[in-house]
């Protein structure tokens, strides 16, 4: 997910790079280090939600294999991690 990654690595150049400064610095810095909290906690739901799993499927024969998250037992990718990747899409393409 390089959307991820890059608000990780933005946020966290905004959070290193800047120490003791005005008022208006300040929220910065902490609205960069709310935003990896945010990351750390996605980054849990994609752990949870893997699509680790594999396993035969078809009928009335199983004669395909299909990835399933771990988690939730749907077929990957499941809902949640569908809907993380949707909010993730770089609306320019």
């Amino acid at each position: 997910m390089s959307k991820l990654n890059q608000i990780r690595s933005d946020a966290t150049l905004v959070a290193d790079q800047y120490g003791a400064m005005d008022a208006t610095e300040s929220i910065v810095i902490e609205m960069a280090e709310d935003t990896l909290c945010l990351v750390a906690a996605l980054d849990a739901v994609l752990e949870l939600h893997n699509s680790d799993g594999q396993r035969w499927v078809g009928f009335p024969r199983a004669d395909r294999q299909e990835r399933y998250c771990t988690h939730c037992n749907k077929a990957a990718p499941c809902p949640t991690i569908a809907a993380v990747i949707s909010e993730l899409e770089d609306p320019r393409g």
